[in-house]
């Protein structure tokens, strides 16, 4: 089954921000969330 799941917590933070302390936090956060899709094996 292939669906797309949205994260709402993730749909505040902003990469293009241009407060830097959000922009880093949103980074952070992309990179942790696309280690953990890669561990559980996601194929997109």
């Amino acid at each position: 089954m292939n669906r797309t799941v949205y994260l709402s917590h993730l749909l505040d933070l902003n990469p293009g921000s241009f407060d830097s302390l959000i922009a880093d936090a949103t980074r952070t956060r992309f990179e942790q969330a696309y280690a953990s899709a890669v561990r559980l094996g996601a194929d997109r």
